[in-house]
């Protein structure tokens, strides 16, 4: 890729108004313009199309600026095909990566600051250095960096929250790894009671436990006297005594009456009126009634009905209401000290109404019973839903004693435990749960989660940039050692006079930067920053300006370098020659053309027209161009066509130029082209032999130090001819020489050979 022509550029500064479209460019474009007319405005609308930023255009928008704002035309040649790049409402239609710009920006931004090298200026030139593939990784270093510089921030900010029920006395990461104990409230209530129990050790002593209920339970006999018959009496004899009991309307008690009353009978007398009653049938019907299986069975029917009001009677019920309501209170007690619980019955409505029920049901089984002694009594659906209702009673009570069982057992073990009870020993242990209930609420809890969970972030972080770190060293440590190498090369190709050493990076911040020492005389001098005094050696006493302006253009070159894309890369410079001496611009000048030729195309912009004459001079006919930023109407600026020979010629030049003209058929010669061999052909051999001829005077020294190099000099063969040429010329270069009339085949033969040594 090329950048063809300048099409048009609107609105930007002075320059540059194209509306005839700027000349085409070619490999090599070599630009003039004195200072002011903008080609620093150039450059920045270049990097602003090498990295799509408009701010290097807006900032240099016409003052004041135009309604239409900035616009850019630049063709392209893309691989032979021709595509024109806009600038338009702050945006390229592409962009050109491929650019590399040298200007005061770069200088600012990578190297130096006027005087001193600040720390942002040695970590863009770590980015320089390690070249694309690892800016990646520097990068990676730092986003790492700043997502670490937020989370900690959020850390910070969640550290503040917890901090707000931070107990006192308490550290801050102690706390957090308490840790959430959802069973906290029981363990500070057992303890709670625990303390309690501990200041109340005599009262507990002496307390009295709860009792188990006595449960009532029905007779194991119940169905079996329900079942049971006279089987020995008569049928005609109960029938006999039930029509008595009738006639006499003796109603429920006339059995009983009458039972009693056989009772009485003695030597066959009726005890209420003596009259005999032997051989009476109704007597003999009593006596066979109320025999002794009568009485048994009338015995078990009142025992069963005894046994039935013992167990369910309101004594009972009374007895059993007295248990639960003790054992309320005993309960109620206990709980302040073990984990008894309640112990509270609903015993009217739980207890005692199915129990009084189930007590009617059985005795109206049991009167049933006495009224019918010849036939066994079947309980009917009454009773057992009756039953059914008091076997809920049952098992509530059942499951109460389990409960007054357990609750002693806790009881008897507390007390135990209560005799040698530690006061202050529990007080500290509440002491150290009370944070913990803290740490355990749901705020609390909340907050400590997300701290750890950032805390886990914070880490996952830490290690991934000392990995990307890692990744980093590895891959730039050779590189960095590498880079300096070509960057003394370069400083010694300058004659600099110092070079760098202990090159490397360094993590301040958390963000890698570059760092290197100046080496002086041998000696290593730090390069300082702003606070350094000036008393102190560092970077901006030790360097002149023209050494800081070389230091630049060597990183610059080195970087270019080791670009494994340069055959790609439209390499810029502006205004490269700064302060510099004369051999400096020399070397400047080969450097240029060495790294030309290595890039896609150069572009050299330069106030000085003489270095640019030295840089065409050097560079392929083929290819090259020169143009000028001339100023036009309206204090603007256009890119024109430019003779840089023409516009520059030194002396030598010049002479040659007269030597060419005269060998082409140009006027007779004089002395003046005589006196011209010897100038432009000692100009010819110094500037191309400028290491080995340099401090020579006069064209026989320089033939004499091309003797001294023998056949290793490109000229040694050539050392007859030049004294030849020479001994011609000397006679009219000084003064008082031979001053015969010049012979002009002679002279136009020793021009030929002259122009032949330097055309070769």
């Amino acid at each position: 890729m090329q950048i063809k022509r300048f099409l048009s550029i609107k609105n930007i500064g002075r320059l540059v108004d194209c509306k005839q479209h700027g000349p085409e460019l070619d490999r090599y474009n070599l630009f003039f313009a004195e200072n002011g007319r903008g080609k620093t405005t150039l450059c920045a609308v270049l990097r602003s199309l090498q990295t799509g930023e408009h701010e290097y255009i807006t900032g240099r928008t016409t003052v004041p600026p135009n309604a239409d704002g900035p616009e850019v035309s630049i063709l392209l040649d893309i691989e032979d095909n021709k595509e024109d790049t806009t600038y338009k409402e702050q945006s390229w239609s592409r962009t050109v990566p491929e650019i590399m710009i040298f200007d005061a920006t770069f200088v600012a931004r990578n190297v130096h600051a006027g005087e001193y090298v600040s720390r942002d200026q040695r970590t863009n030139l770590l980015q320089v250095i390690i070249g694309e593939k690892d800016i990646s990784l520097a990068a990676a270093v730092a986003d790492i960096d700043r997502d670490i510089r937020s989370k900690n921030s959020e850390i910070d900010q969640s550290r503040k929250a917890i901090q707000e029920y931070l107990p006192q006395g308490v550290k801050f990461e102690q706390f957090l790894n308490l840790g959430e104990d959802p069973e906290i409230d029981d363990k500070i209530a057992k303890k709670s009671k625990d303390l309690e129990a501990g200041k109340r050790v005599e009262e507990i002593k002496k307390r009295s436990t709860p009792a188990e209920a006595k449960i009532p339970v029905l007779p194991n006999n119940f169905e079996t006297v329900l079942a049971k018959t006279l089987t020995d009496v008569a049928t005609d004899a109960e029938t006999r005594l039930n029509e008595q009991v009738s006639r006499h309307n003796m109603h429920s008690h006339g059995r009983i009456w009458i039972s009693e009353g056989v009772k009485y009978i003695h030597d066959d007398a009726c005890p209420f009126c003596g009259q005999p009653v032997k051989d009476l049938d109704l007597v003999k019907a009593y006596k066979q009634f109320f025999s002794a299986s009568y009485t048994a069975l009338i015995e078990d029917i009142e025992n069963l009905q005894k046994s039935v009001e013992d167990e369910f009677g309101d004594s009972a019920l009374a007895k059993l209401g007295e248990t639960f309501a003790k054992n309320e209170s005993d309960f109620l007690f206990w709980q302040q000290f073990t984990s008894v619980g309640e112990g509270k019955v609903d015993h009217e409505e739980t207890i005692a109404a199915p129990m009084k029920a189930f007590r009617a049901a059985i005795l109206n089984l049991i009167e049933c019973k006495r009224k019918n002694l010849f036939s066994p009594v079947t309980p009917g659906a009454p009773f057992r839903d009756a039953k059914a209702e008091y076997d809920e009673a049952f098992n509530l009570m059942e499951a109460y004693n389990k409960k007054v069982a357990n609750a002693n057992n806790d009881i008897i073990r507390r007390k135990e435990e209560i005799k040698s009870t530690d006061l202050a020993a529990i007080e500290a242990e509440i002491d150290n749960l009370k944070p913990v209930k803290v740490r355990s609420s749901s705020p609390v809890n909340s907050l400590c989660s997300k701290h750890k969970i950032l805390a886990g972030e914070k880490k996952q972080l830490d290690d991934d940039k000392k990995k990307a770190k890692k990744d980093l060293d590895d891959y730039t440590g050779e590189v960095i050692g590498n880079y300096e190498g070509t960057i003394n090369i370069l400083l010694k190709r300058f004659r600099a006079g110092f070079s760098i050493k202990n090159s490397g990076k360094e993590y301040i911040g958390g963000k890698p930067s570059s760092v290197y020492q100046i080496q002086i005389n041998e000696h290593p001098v730090d390069l300082g920053d702003a606070n350094t005094p000036y008393s102190q050696h560092s970077f901006r006493t030790t360097l002149s300006a023209g050494d800081k302006s070389t230091l630049a253009l060597a990183f610059f070159l080195a970087q270019l370098h080791h670009d494994p894309q340069k055959a790609n890369r439209i390499v810029i410079f502006d205004d490269p020659f700064n302060s510099q001496d004369r051999s400096r611009r020399q070397r400047t000048a080969e450097l240029l053309e060495e790294y030309g030729e290595k890039c896609a195309q150069l572009l050299l912009f330069s106030h000085e027209p003489h270095f640019l004459k030295l840089v065409y001079s050097r560079l392929f006919e083929n290819g090259r161009r020169s143009f000028r930023l001339s100023s036009m109407s309206g204090n603007t600026t256009a890119i024109k066509e430019w003779d840089v020979e023409k516009e520059i010629r030194d002396d030598h030049l010049k002479d040659y130029d007269a030597l060419l003209s005269y060998s082409q058929g140009g006027a007779e010669g004089d002395i003046n082209i005589a006196r011209k061999i010897r100038p432009v052909l000692e100009g010819n051999l110094l500037c191309r032999f400028p290491n080995a001829l340099r401090g020579s005077r006069g064209l026989g020294n320089m033939i004499g130090k091309i003797r001294e190099f023998g056949e290793e000099h490109a000229m040694f063969s050539k050392i007859r001819e030049l004294e030849n040429i020479n001994d011609f010329s000397k006679k009219y270069h000084h003064p008082g020489g031979n001053r015969e009339p010049i012979d002009d085949d002679e002279l136009r033969d020793y021009v030929e050979r002259t122009l032949e040594i330097i055309n070769e």
